[in-house]
């Protein structure tokens, strides 16, 4: 918004400053965290979050694909539980790589 001159960069600097407020706020209402994933394709890795979601116990439990790193590489992220889930069940599936990484 800055670059395309919607904003000036005082404004942008405040609304950045507005977003990572409200990301921190969330992540402490919720425990979150993301995983990385290779090693298995994209429709066993969405049927593998769907299973980590419903073991997850918390009201709000969920986790999904977040970002496409190649064609068997995926960072996951949801919350905490699920992540942790996720990534034993992605071992027990084979993958190359199933860990949890530092986000925020």
């Amino acid at each position: 918004l800055v670059a395309a001159g919607v904003l000036d960069f005082e404004d942008g600097l405040r609304l950045v400053k507005l977003r990572a407020e409200a990301m921190q706020k969330a992540t402490e209402l919720v425990p979150q965290a993301m995983c990385s994933l290779a090693g298995l394709d994209r429709q066993k890795v969405d049927e593998l979050c769907e299973r980590a979601a419903l073991a997850d116990p918390s009201a709000d439990a969920s986790v999904k694909v977040a970002n496409f790193l190649f064609p068997s590489g995926f960072t996951c992220a949801g919350t905490k539980a699920a992540v942790d889930e996720l990534c034993k069940l992605a071992v027990a599936a084979r993958a190359l790589q199933a860990r949890v990484i530092k986000a925020g």
